[in-house]
């Protein structure tokens, strides 16, 4: 009776071994598959005199969150960054390099991360919760972006503000939005295929 209970134990134990082996490869696919997506979105740009394009990179980095979640969210976006400082033309405008990070769109860069947390933590409340999250992610990341454009334009917080933030603001809103939208479907068919 022992032996068929331990047998018995062991074929649980490798069927969720394998599950977990299964979906922790699912997880690498859609992390790679969404650093991808942003890669390729960000090239859809829209150059403006002020040196920060229009892009789709708002939406993209919203959706990275919404459907993988705070940690693989961060470590797609994260895959991002490297890709673009080593080299990789990833950053829009098919651009790369530390000083892409360290110039007048940097600021943005490092503000998608916070973007890239809330609409993680947004993603799993109401849609009304969710616009705040990703409201709020939204403010981090023009508030980060329009502090180095004016640092290193050597401009004022306010023109800085006018010139990178309010030409953008009702594209992120929507963007972020229908990321949520869209965030919600692919995790519904995902978790339909785990199935």
């Amino acid at each position: 009776m022992k032996g068929a209970v331990r047998r018995g134990n062991r074929r649980t134990d490798n069927k969720m071994t394998k599950a977990k082996k299964t979906a922790s490869i699912q997880n690498m696919a859609m992390t790679a598959v969404m650093t991808a997506v942003l890669a390729v979105l960000a090239q859809v740009a829209i150059p403006l005199p002020t040196g920060v394009p229009i892009t789709m990179q708002t939406f993209a980095v919203a959706l990275i969150g919404a459907v993988l979640g705070v940690k693989n969210g961060l470590i797609s976006y994260g895959v991002y960054i490297l890709l673009g400082v080593v080299g990789v033309p990833v950053f829009a405008n098919l651009k790369s390099g530390i000083s892409v990070l360290l110039g007048v769109t940097g600021g943005f860069l490092f503000g998608f991360a916070l973007l890239v947390l809330f609409s993680a933590i947004g993603s799993n409340k109401k849609m009304a919760g969710a616009i705040f999250f990703g409201a709020l992610g939204l403010f981090c990341t023009y508030a980060l972006g329009c502090l180095q454009f004016a640092f290193l334009m050597k401009t004022s917080i306010v023109q800085a503000i006018v010139q990178v933030c309010l030409p953008y603001l009702v594209k992120d809103i929507i963007s972020v939005i229908v990321a949520f939208i869209a965030g919600r479907i692919i995790r519904g068919l995902l978790q339909k295929i785990r199935r």
